[in-house]
């Protein structure tokens, strides 16, 4: 999470104050490799909010809409928003931003499978591990789902040394 609000286009700003703040992003560097990402109390806070800590000062990066008031979203949620954009289907896919999310996706189209196709996730960095390996099986013999989520961004944990 912390590398998106370190490299997000939207402006940073104060907490206190809610003003644009000339620096504080949590990044020391080019963003390429864990190492960059500075220690600083990254967090997910209300209202669409990603916040941190540098140097006794908190900011934040507005990174969805102030009205997630909570940062969930359950299918029922998503039906209705769907139903309000004339959408029949959709697909269930997650960045790593989210968490692994196969087990959720898997539940939602148990139950609403008219409504909506599931994506697997994996540790792209670990892609070619037979943990990994035995985890996308997984998701796709037993939970159902009809599709992989790969991301480059992914590979930021092992420093880019691999390509896709």
């Amino acid at each position: 999470m912390q590398l998106y609000a370190a490299t997000h286009p939207s402006p940073v700003r104060r907490l206190r104050d809610h003003a644009p703040a000339d620096h504080g992003r949590p990044l020391a560097g080019p963003p390429n490799s864990p190492e960059s990402l500075l220690p600083a109390n990254f967090r997910a806070g209300p209202f669409g909010r990603l916040e941190w800590t540098l140097d006794g000062q908190d900011y934040y990066l507005q990174f969805f809409p102030p009205s997630l008031q909570r940062p969930e979203s359950p299918p029922e949620f998503i039906l209705q928003a769907m139903a309000h954009a004339g959408v029949d289907r959709v697909v269930l896919q997650n960045a790593h931003l989210y968490g692994r999310l196969d087990e959720y996706f898997a539940e939602a189209v148990r139950r609403y499978p008219d409504k909506f196709i599931g994506l697997a996730s994996v540790d792209e960095s670990r892609a070619d591990t037979g943990l990994e390996v035995s985890r996308l099986r997984r998701s796709v013999r037993e939970l159902g789902l009809r599709g992989l989520y790969y991301a480059n961004r992914g590979l930021f944990l092992e420093r880019y040394r691999r390509g896709f």
